[in-house]
């Protein structure tokens, strides 16, 4: 096919779009372009959406993420202005938890320690989240809902992690995992 050149042909009837009589010259060189442009759409259409399945997250795939089970226990807190509520949670040992956290007054953080006070942060950390952080940002009046399973016992400090006043430093809590 040759493309970008202009052809000349002698049509026998009337052109339905250009309206020239019988035995006139037309252009089909435009056609001939129009017709590859479509094709070529229709091949980046088709190849996006290639991509687009190829990058579907795994739980759509349906490999489920180890940490994020529907029997997860829950959990519910709230941060406002230097405090959480409840500011002292405690789970088992093994347990998966699904934390839902909500800033009530203003923009807030919630980071966790992953290691439990006094151990040595070296080998695995005691608290697993689902999505592979420790650090969220909560804003006002919206539901954030953190996932972990407690591997070892013991008591992990979180803190707000967003600055909120003069007593931001002092808004801490801990999150106990008993045997």
């Amino acid at each position: 096919m040759v493309i970008g050149t202009r052809l000349q042909l002698v049509s026998r009837a009337a052109h339905p779009d250009c309206g020239k009589a019988p035995g006139t010259q037309r252009t089909i060189g435009k056609a001939i372009v129009m017709r590859h442009r479509n094709i070529c759409f229709a091949a980046a259409v088709f190849g996006l959406l290639l991509s687009l399945a190829a990058q579907t997250p795994p739980a759509a795939q349906g490999n489920v993420h180890p940490n994020a089970q529907d029997d997860a226990r829950v959990i519910a807190f709230t941060a406002k202005r230097y405090e959480f509520n409840p500011p002292e949670i405690r789970v088992k040992k093994g347990e998966k938890v699904r934390l839902k956290v909500r800033a009530l007054d203003r923009a807030h953080g919630v980071e966790f320690k992953l290691y439990p006070e006094g151990a040595r942060e070296e080998g695995s950390p005691g608290l697993l989240f689902a999505e592979g952080q420790r650090n969220w940002k909560l804003e006002k009046d919206q539901e954030r809902e953190i996932e972990f399973v407690a591997e070892r016992p013991g008591t992990y400090n979180f803190k707000c992690s967003v600055f909120c006043g003069w007593r931001h430093p002092g808004m801490k809590g801990k999150l106990i995992v008993e045997e």
